[in-house]
């Protein structure tokens, strides 16, 4: 049960809305449509740390499958969560491709020799450099990308045609009062 105190706290994070208020000027609360870059790199980073933690923790395969889903999907979550399905799906798949050309390239490197792997560190650790290096790169690359979807959502909600009505919030004047917009 303690491992589920820390999915409650970033679930908390993840639904507030804390980006939304501007103090000292009136600013609207955003659309109920619209996402926030911070719930979605709360959501990636979840998905990553609490699988992996989660994981090591329960040890044996039932981890190790943990700790996979964590460091293979859990970076995308953070598209998944802004809708760009195309974009979050091509990096888990380039992760997991990564993945099989490491086990391919260790496989080749150590199919002539004969002797324990450990006697083949070096070589091992040489033909996994590269796939590791762009295995991280892919991760990077899906944290620093979140805000271009999180974007392209948020665009292709304006163009809807919906009318929103949203609160208007004056903090340091102590003013509410009501926005209604229409999008074409």
């Amino acid at each position: 049960m303690k491992f589920l105190i820390p999915i409650f706290i970033i679930n908390i994070l993840c639904t507030g809305n804390l980006d939304s208020l501007a103090i000292g000027e009136v600013s609207e609360y955003r659309a109920m449509n619209s996402k926030s870059v911070l719930p979605a790199l709360c959501w990636s980073l979840g998905a990553t740390i609490i699988p992996v933690s989660v994981g090591l923790n329960l040890g044996g395969i039932p981890g190790g499958t943990g700790v996979a889903f964590g460091l293979i999907a859990g970076p995308s979550f953070g598209h998944f969560y802004a809708q760009q399905w195309k974009r979050g799906y091509v990096s888990t798949l380039t992760r997991i491709g990564l993945i099989g050309v490491g086990i391919g390239l260790v496989c080749v490197t150590t199919s002539n020799d004969e002797g324990p792997l450990e006697e083949h560190f070096d070589e091992i650790f040489g033909a996994l450099a590269l796939p590791y290096i762009a295995y991280l790169g892919t991760m990077f690359y899906d944290f620093l990308t979140l805000p271009n979807s999180v974007n392209k959502y948020n665009q292709a909600q304006e163009k809807t045609g919906k009318l929103h009505l949203n609160p208007l919030l004056d903090c340091r004047n102590k003013k509410y009062g009501l926005s209604l917009r229409y999008n074409l």
